[in-house]
Parts: C-alpha cells; structure tokens; sequence
C-alpha cells in the first residue's frame, strides 16, 4: 500500500509523504467504523489506536 502511495503521489508531482498519507487512510477508516475503535495520528507520525470498553449488552451497529 505504501509503495503505491509513493507511485501515485510521484506522478501526481505531489510532496506529501506516503506514509502521511496511509496513516490519514487508517485514522479515517477506524474513527468512522461502528466499532469502539478510535486512532489518532501522533507529531511523530505514527498512529495510536484505542479501544473503548463497552458493555456486552449494548450492541455494535
């Protein structure tokens, strides 16, 4: 995924790194999900994924 990132972002004359890219991709997917997951992207560029407990009886929509 990374090196496509890198291809895409090389013909498209861009100079945003591909791993800010990927990360942006993941951060998105989990913080819009129906599970108790969250991720937030760090200063050092890494991602931090949480998991919120929740109780067995209320369910995942």
């Amino acid at each position: 995924m990374l090196e496509h990132a890198r291809e895409r972002l090389a013909q498209r004359h861009r100079d945003t790194p591909p791993e800010e890219l990927v990360a942006a991709l993941v951060t998105s997917i989990l913080d819009n999900s129906g599970y108790p997951l969250s991720a937030t992207r760090t200063d050092a560029g890494q991602i931090r994924i949480r998991y919120r407990l929740r109780s067995f009886s209320e369910p995942i929509l």
